[in-house]
């Protein structure tokens, strides 16, 4: 039996985390947790863990960007839990996140193509 991993989404649209949702369900052995903005994902972080957490990169109130930084400066679950970057602006997100670690960057147009090799990648399939 395959081990079941753990994701955790963030995105402040509601019609996005679905979509993620149901695509990783569709291609990994999973559970799928989601948060509508870097506060609640923190605050899921801090009671779970996860095996890889996805994030989008521009939302309001607290960025992807902040999230991470919040996260790795913590000492809870999953300070150092793969983070996936989502984002239509890659290359401003990494510019942000440059000295970040297990931080991955993924184009929303392209994540249909990329983000399952991606996910094997981080979780070692």
């Amino acid at each position: 039996m395959s081990k079941q991993f753990k994701f955790l989404v963030v995105d402040d649209e509601e019609d996005i985390t679905t979509i993620l949702s149901e695509f990783i369900i569709d291609n990994f052995p999973c559970i799928v947790e989601v948060a509508s903005d870097g506060k609640k994902a923190l605050l899921q972080c801090s009671n779970n863990s996860y095996d890889v957490i996805m994030s989008d990169y521009r939302m309001p109130e607290m960025s992807g960007t902040e999230f991470i930084n919040n996260l790795r400066a913590s000492e809870g679950k999953n300070q150092l839990t793969p983070v996936v970057i989502l984002s239509s602006f890659v290359e401003e997100a990494m510019k942000q996140q440059h000295n970040s670690t297990h931080v991955h960057y993924i184009d929303k147009t392209r994540y249909p193509q990329d983000l399952v090799p991606k996910l094997k990648q981080i979780l070692g399939q």
